[in-house]
Formats: structure tokens, sequence, C-alpha cells
């Protein structure tokens, strides 16, 4: 059986701990100085929150971004170039081998069927729009009329998104005549 295993949150060192099963125990409970594992809540989109109190400031955290900080060594930074992924999906499973770090990219691709590829309408049928975002900068590569040339499109632009160098409409003529790229 998997013992539990707890670590310091950084930047509340001494007073807070995550385990590795997600659970989060205060040193400091109520300013009593009691121990406690502290309730968690569910927020809107499903996630598992709790609060954390430091110098009179109190902060909401998600707790797979306290066990991502705690047992992967994350650094939040704000802007969601990396971020925390639920590797089996299930945003209540928060043990720290069910997450890991993934570029956004990465992770909204992974958790999609047919990532880049949406249904448009197109007169009174409904096609597929292959779209890629590279450097924030979002991409139309093109319109197809079936799910399996839009998502080998997509493969296409993917994994040739290094030879993107600004001009969007050369990059989209790459990949269309690129299944040699």
């Amino acid at each position: 059986m998997e013992q539990e295993e707890w670590k310091d949150i950084p930047g509340y060192e001494g007073l807070y701990q995550v385990s590795s099963f997600g659970n989060v125990k205060s040193f400091n409970y109520m300013n009593k100085g009691t121990t406690k594992i502290l309730k968690t809540t569910t927020d809107k989109k499903g996630y598992l929150n709790t609060y954390l109190t430091k110098d009179k400031k109190t902060r909401r955290y998600r707790i797979h971004q306290l066990v991502a900080m705690a047992f992967h060594n994350h650094i939040p930074d704000g802007t969601m170039k990396i971020v925390v992924n639920h590797i089996d999906n299930n945003k209540l499973n928060n043990r720290k081998d069910n997450i890991n770090l993934k570029t956004n990219r990465d992770n909204s691709s992974c958790h999609k069927t047919n990532p880049g590829v949406k249904l448009v309408p197109k007169g009174r049928k409904k096609i597929h729009q292959v779209q890629i975002t590279i450097n924030n900068v979002n991409i139309t590569i093109g319109y197809y009329y079936t799910l399996e040339e839009a998502n080998r499109m997509y493969q296409l632009a993917s994994q040739n998104f290094h030879l993107y160098d600004g001009d969007n409409s050369k990059f989209r003529q790459l990949i269309k005549t690129g299944s040699d790229v």
C-alpha cells in the first residue's frame, strides 16, 4: 500500500503542506496552533480548491496546482505556457502520480478528440475548419469536407509549426502543399 507523503507548499513553508494524495493540511488552523486537514470545495469548472492564509492575506488555490508546485517543481507564472494536467482527465484525482506538466497546446490537444478542428456552417452544410495558434497568432489552415482530411492537415501544421516565420499565407501554403514537409 502506497504511503502518503507530505511536502511544504512553496511560499507557505511551515504553514501548510500538501500530500501525494492531494490532501492539504494547516499547521496553525484558525490561528490556534492546531494541525488540521483542510476542507475543499469544488469550483464551477469542477476543480477542487482550498484557501491558504499568510500575512493576513487569504488566497484560493486549486489542489492540483499545489500538488504540482510541491511535487513537480511547478512555478505558476500567469502566462499559461506550462499548465498542470490530470493524466486520467479526472479533475478530482489530484494524486501526484496523476498530475504532470504540459504546454498549454499539448494539454488542450490531449483532452480533445479533434484538436484544431471545428465544424462551421458553409451554405446548408457544415465543413471542418482547421486552425492552429502559433506565438499567440491564430492561423486558419483551411476548410475540409472530411474530418480525416482536416485532422491530417492539423497534424501537419502542428508538426511543422517551427517553420512559421510570421507570414500566415506562406505557412498555410507550406502546409497545404506539404504532405512532404
